[in-house]
């Protein structure tokens, strides 16, 4: 056997024994800076890149026992990693083909009719509450700001701004069903 050979045996020992040590907090220390590194390429900005690996990373977390258990951990963190990356690209282009083809007027003009105005308090702070989530859909998808910083300048937390965008885009779908029917 050639030296060559001897090293890559003992590496991949090493490698065997490192990974029946593997933990999530292991795992997430070795390959975060890698993986915004990666999705950095792909968006052009760090801090949505931070954002989409920090996802892949709750996803991990969720399904420790499944990661953990895999023959490769890094192959199927990454394979999350490229999934995650995939729905973000996937979501911004739908929100920015879907505002451009909804005017700011008409975002406004979608007032619920079910109720009176003096009994629907949604109704009185209505045009508040549409140009909030307008904004919102509008920097998440077309300026690209990252879900964090939309929840910095909110003064609430990522989960709470990430619920907020997709109820809006919800909204969004709702208000382009109802132009197409008119």
């Amino acid at each position: 056997m050639d030296d060559k050979s001897k090293n890559n045996i003992k590496d991949n020992d090493e490698r065997q024994s490192v990974d029946e040590e593997l933990t999530f907090e292991s795992l997430y220390n070795e390959l975060f800076g890698n993986f915004v590194g990666y999705v950095k390429q792909v968006v052009d900005d760090k801090k949505i890149a931070e954002d989409i690996v920090q996802e892949c990373f709750i996803i991990a977390y969720k399904k420790q026992n499944v990661l953990l258990a895999s023959p490769n951990p890094r192959g199927w963190l990454f394979g999350v990693l490229k999934n995650t990356l995939r729905n973000d690209l996937r979501i911004r282009k739908a929100i920015s083909r879907d505002l451009i083809l909804v005017s700011y007027d008409g975002w406004l003009n979608n007032i619920p009719d079910e109720k009176a105005a003096e009994e629907d308090i949604d109704f009185l702070y209505n045009d508040l509450l549409q140009y909030e989530e307008y904004e919102l859909l509008k920097k998440f998808a077309v300026d690209k700001v990252p879900q964090q910083e939309l929840a910095e300048e909110k003064g609430i937390s990522t989960a709470a701004c990430k619920q907020k965008i997709y109820r809006a885009k919800i909204k969004l779908r709702k208000i382009l069903e109802k132009c197409k029917k008119d």
